[in-house]
């Protein structure tokens, strides 16, 4: 049997060695304009085979890496011909190749270091235009619930710093105000160590904010916006969801500066059902508390920061700043009740009574947190650096209880409110020194605090109840907290072993006045704060931790 088309057979070798080239690019070109008809990369062996060829003039054309180009011509002057070519040998190029330069980008979106884990804030895209909390949301070990309150391993207990310095207000209010697109990095410190507060039982974490940029002017803006809710609940407003954000950075010569601005609406729109029932088997009867209605929140923020950086020389820096901002949030819960007393054994209602109650609770604040450092660097490269911090929080709210008929909703029963004003003051100084000792880093500090909180808190009841313990409800808490700290701590490392001691200790008084009590209650604590942590390495993927850390809840002042 003749074949239909012409064939072309052969095997490439280096010229040398006389061992086959594998992977060859070849190809036949037409020899009236080089185009390529068919191309073939040779095989282990270094054969090629083209089976389907048409009569004409062609050329064959051998590339492979390191090697000279070869050229054959050849003709096909039958569509059955058949072309067997011996050992096509190709000689080693003396000519250099051209550089070929790769490039590649780290994956260090997690760092995992010896008393820390560091994430960076940019590998969550789904948290761009919120705020800190929704980045947190995403990190292993913290976990955020409906009301935004924020836990760290299963505890509500832990301090939070904002570039290193720690911050008065509870986590859940700063977070919910800082814009996610300003968030460089956060570090979870689950073992601190010494040079760190001892406040915070579940551990510390750091929210680093982003620098300026390389010399010149930038401009930066986001938008938020949420589509409208998969489910209605019939609530009195429909929830909004928007915000946005704009941050301006420049930086030239020594001169680093930045301001962003941002404000963040996030409504939750809800419905909650309940039954609580209780037996009295004397009486044989069963009392029935059923409820639905809505619970929703409505929230927002805005606020501005500013950071400034000059860099006097190589070993003198100052830096700047300050965080203004407003936090709302309310919490409506508008509950349709139906209590009813009923026989246990035939279930006849011997006494029934619907009513609507309506529980509104209004959180406010304005937050200003402001900070002056400075770093100088020795000649031996040994740094000392202070920072000053003064923080204050303006917290007020009221929360409103009203009790109505069910029917028509306007006939009030009894009216309870709770407003409540509660500001805090603080002010922070630190001076830390760090300097190599043998193969080791030395570090040792100081750091003095103090801050004070007034909260005044109210509870009227309408109409007038003269229940005898009505005045227990209402009164002040004036408290004020002082606290000296001195530490020192040592970090090196052993072959595949890095390791980091130190110990801390604080003098702490704190004194509270309450309008119920003539005395002062005073509370004078000097503790000592030891630390520890290990890192050993096996390899590029594999390493092991272990860390010690003892740590104090401080009294929340609320």
């Amino acid at each position: 049997m003749y074949a239909q088309n012409a064939e072309l057979r052969g095997i490439i070798i280096d010229s040398k060695s006389r061992s086959p080239v594998e992977f060859a690019s070849v190809s036949i070109l037409k020899a009236s304009d080089s185009s390529i008809v068919e191309g073939f990369l040779t095989q282990k062996n270094g054969a090629f085979i083209f089976s389907k060829i048409n009569t004409g003039n062609f050329l064959l054309k051998v590339v492979s890496l390191g090697a000279r180009n070869f050229f054959l011509p050849f003709s096909i002057q039958k569509k059955n011909q058949q072309l067997l070519l011996d050992s096509i040998p190709l000689s080693i190029s003396n000519e250099s190749l051209g550089e070929v330069v790769v490039t590649g980008k780290i994956n260090n979106s997690l760092s995992n270091k010896l008393d820390k884990q560091t994430y960076k804030a940019n590998q969550f895209e789904a948290a761009k235009g919120g705020t800190a909390t929704d980045v947190l949301k995403n990190l292993p070990s913290v976990a955020v619930n409906s009301s935004g309150e924020i836990s760290v391993r299963g505890s509500t207990g832990f301090l939070v710093l904002i570039n290193g310095k720690p911050v008065l207000t509870d986590a859940q209010t700063i977070l919910s105000q800082l814009p996610a697109n300003t968030i460089e990095g956060i570090e979870l410190i689950t073992a601190p160590s010494a040079k760190y507060d001892a406040d915070g039982r579940a551990g510390i974490i750091n929210i680093t904010t982003k620098k300026g940029i390389t010399d010149g002017f930038e401009v930066q803006a986001n938008l938020l916006g949420g589509l409208p809710s998969t489910t209605d609940y019939n609530n009195l407003e429909k929830p909004g969801r928007f915000g946005g954000d704009i941050t301006l950075s420049y930086k030239k010569n020594k001169w680093n500066f930045s301001v962003s601005a941002n404000y963040n609406r996030n409504d939750a729109n809800g419905s909650r059902e309940g039954d609580v029932y209780t037996i009295n088997e004397v009486n044989n009867t069963i009392t029935r508390f059923p409820s639905i209605g809505e619970r929703s929140f409505d929230r927002y923020n805005y606020g501005i920061r500013t950071a400034v950086n000059y860099a006097a020389d190589k070993q003198n820096l100052f830096s700047a700043g300050f965080f203004i901002s407003k936090k709302y949030q309310q919490r409506r819960a508008d509950i349709n009740y139906n209590n009813s007393v009923e026989n246990l054994t035939n279930g006849a209602i011997l006494k029934q009574f619907p009513y609507f109650n309506s529980n509104v609770q209004n959180k406010e604040g304005e937050f200003l947190v402001s900070s002056l450092d400075y770093v100088h660097t020795f000649k031996n490269n040994s740094k000392l650096s202070s920072s000053a911090i003064y923080e204050n929080a303006n917290l007020y709210g009221n929360t409103f209880n009203q009790n109505l008929d069910l029917a028509s909703k306007t006939i009030p029963f009894q009216l309870v409110t709770n407003p409540y004003t509660n500001p805090i003051n603080g002010y922070r100084f630190k001076l830390d020194y760090s300097t190599s000792i043998g193969a080791g880093k030395f570090e040792a500090g100081y750091q003095f605090r103090r801050d004070q909180q007034d909260g005044k808190f109210d509870y009227t009841v309408t109409p007038f109840s003269n229940q005898p313990d009505i005045a227990k409800f209402r009164g002040t808490a004036k408290s004020v907290n002082q606290v000296n700290g001195l530490y020192a701590q040592y970090s090196g490392k052993a072959s595949s072993l890095q390791y980091t001691t130190g110990l801390r200790y604080e003098n702490a008084n704190r004194e509270v006045i309450l309008s119920s009590d003539i005395n002062p209650h005073l509370l004078k604590m000097r503790n000592l704060f030891p630390s520890f942590n290990l890192l050993y390495t096996f390899n590029n993927n594999w390493n092991a931790k272990a860390g010690y850390s003892k740590r104090i809840q401080r009294n929340n002042n609320f």
